[in-house]
């Protein structure tokens, strides 16, 4: 099979039914190319049916969604760099024409490095998430002082975090030690009084309350919260379900009420009377 010629560091393998006067330039792995040899003529206008049909996904369209996301989220330019390994010039004019209200039209490089990111290991990110993370490990009795030792982070970082002292930002590495913690604890008794009688006073909502996908997002409410003082009342379908779950899994009250984050044995024992979710699962 005749080859082309090198051209420029682009020109590659002539693909079927290209002959030598047809030079093919398209790039390794592009979707989409400039090159008008016949076979790629012909990959183009199949590409365009199957895109037009909604076979294949939009993925410049995905990226830029991504990159609104990360940008909703907190994440500074210095983050996306290094969950992208981009340039940070670059990934810094992306968000200064987002922030004039222009978009710019992102090349297939940008796009497959946006579209594979890893997570962010420089730069900062909203705190929002791991603030609602430690009150809601607070709520279910988890102490600075044992979270500290869980996560390997000092008290006063921790306590920082928690706190409503209006500093927005956090730095990758402290959010993602919150949020392998929650992950493992926020179903557990932390075993401590004194946190879970602060977490009450301060209205903070527990882990039954959240969505994990709702964690993170800055439009998201706590649900089953009551308005005035923020009691927790157990009247979400989340919650009903899940006492649902665990009680027909053979859990008793008390330990359905560790682990969907209610505030007591009694407060499930009233949850299951209200729902018609039985004493006796097998009755």
């Amino acid at each position: 099979m005749p080859t082309a010629t090198a051209y420029a560091g682009t020109r590659t393998t002539a693909p079927a039914g290209a002959t030598a006067h047809q030079s093919c330039i398209r790039r390794p792995g592009s979707r989409w190319t400039t090159c008008r040899c016949e076979p790629c003529k012909r990959a183009n206008t199949r590409t365009k049916k199957l895109h037009g049909a909604g076979v294949l996904p939009n993925q410049r369209a995905a990226a830029d969604a991504r990159i609104d996301d990360w940008l909703q989220r907190g994440w500074t330019p210095a983050a996306i760099a290094s969950a992208t390994g981009l340039p940070l010039v670059t990934v810094q004019e992306i968000v200064k024409m987002r922030a004039k209200g222009l978009v710019r039209r992102l090349n297939h490089r940008t796009v497959r490095a946006v579209l594979t990111a890893g997570a962010p290991t420089r730069g900062h990110l909203s705190r929002l998430g791991a603030r609602r993370r430690m009150q809601a490990l607070t709520w279910m009795g988890w102490s600075l002082q044992t979270l500290s030792q869980r996560t390997g982070l000092p008290v006063m970082t921790l306590s920082d975090v928690r706190g409503d002292n209006g500093r927005q930002l956090t730095h990758p590495q402290i959010a993602a030690a919150i949020t392998e913690a929650y992950l493992q604890l926020s179903h557990l008794d932390g075993g401590s009084p004194g946190a879970r009688a602060y977490a009450r006073r301060k209205s903070w909502a527990p882990p039954a309350a959240w969505d994990d996908e709702s964690l993170d997002d800055p439009d998201a409410q706590p649900q089953g919260l009551s308005s005035g003082p923020h009691r927790f009342q157990a009247t979400d379908t989340v919650v009903i379900d899940r006492v649902r779950q665990l009680h027909r899994a053979g859990h008793s009250d008390s330990e359905i009420a560790v682990r969907a984050g209610l505030p007591s044995p009694a407060a499930v024992q009233k949850l299951r009377h209200r729902n018609g979710i039985r004493k006796d699962p097998a009755a």
